[in-house]
């Protein structure tokens, strides 16, 4: 969806709004359809849509990131540096090593491509996704159900091992 009264711009954080499901959309659809409701509202929503989305939720990361880029760079002529030069990819690697962690604090309610929670998912949908979730899937069996068979500890153990951070 495209407004033709929003400046979509070619620099900084507006390039962001070329991403497959930007950001600057999503907000102005919501706001223009929930004019009366308070920003606090509209953010729980806007979350909600984000954990489902993961188009959405990159592109409020790159537009996130791109805003503090842009933020940082006239004040201090250039971003903060330590002793090694910090470029761009490292910024967004950081960040998506945070988000990751904020995303998988409780992988079984992390909702699945069905609409059920991973705890409530069996082996076979597990498959269907992909990924690491048919280490999930070996262990709990194409009919077992997630949450009978792992615990929060036993999911966090197989994500780390699926999702180790390889050091540069």
């Amino acid at each position: 969806m495209v407004y033709a009264d929003v400046d979509r711009g070619k620099v900084g954080a507006k390039r962001a709004s070329y991403q497959k499901r930007n950001f600057r959309d999503i907000a102005l659809k919501l706001l223009i359809d929930n004019p009366d409701v308070d920003v606090e509202s509209l953010a729980n929503e806007f979350t909600e849509l984000l954990t489902k989305d993961q188009d959405a939720f990159r592109s409020l990361a790159i537009y996130g990131l791109q805003n503090v880029k842009h933020s940082l760079t006239p004040i201090r002529g250039g971003l903060p540096r330590t002793s090694a030069i910090v470029t761009e990819n490292e910024i967004i690697h950081q960040a998506a090593t945070t988000i990751t962690k904020k995303v998988t604090d409780n992988l079984l309610q992390f909702i699945m491509p069905s609409g059920k929670t991973l705890a409530q998912s069996t082996g076979a949908e597990c498959t269907k996704v992909g990924g690491w979730f048919k280490l999930i899937a070996r262990k709990v069996g194409s009919r077992g159900i997630v949450g009978n068979k792992l615990n929060e500890q036993d999911l966090q153990k197989l994500f780390k091992e699926s999702h180790t951070v390889k050091s540069r």
